[in-house]
């Protein structure tokens, strides 16, 4: 029971996360990443738009979508104004 209390691991736990990784968060940034890829091959398509729109606070995810943006110089260059 202390390590349910604690914070602690347990196997329910493992699995949960697994379960919300796989199901949640991969598709969408899958997804992201896709967009991205896009928007560098053809920038006059949309992908700007949509890319701002995954970055912005209320999106899934967004503090792990904003993070990548940043550690990309010509990314953050580009989306500098959406990440404030």
């Amino acid at each position: 029971m202390r390590l349910v209390y604690n914070g602690g691991s347990t196997d329910i736990k493992d699995i949960e996360c697994s379960n919300l990784r796989n199901e949640h968060l991969s598709p969408i940034m899958h997804r992201f990443y896709r967009y991205i890829h896009n928007y560098r091959e053809e920038p006059d398509l949309g992908y700007e738009k949509k890319i701002c729109n995954e970055i912005e606070r209320s999106s899934a995810f967004a503090a792990f979508k904003r993070k990548i943006v940043r550690d990309d110089p010509k990314l953050l260059e580009i989306f500098a104004d959406a990440l404030k």
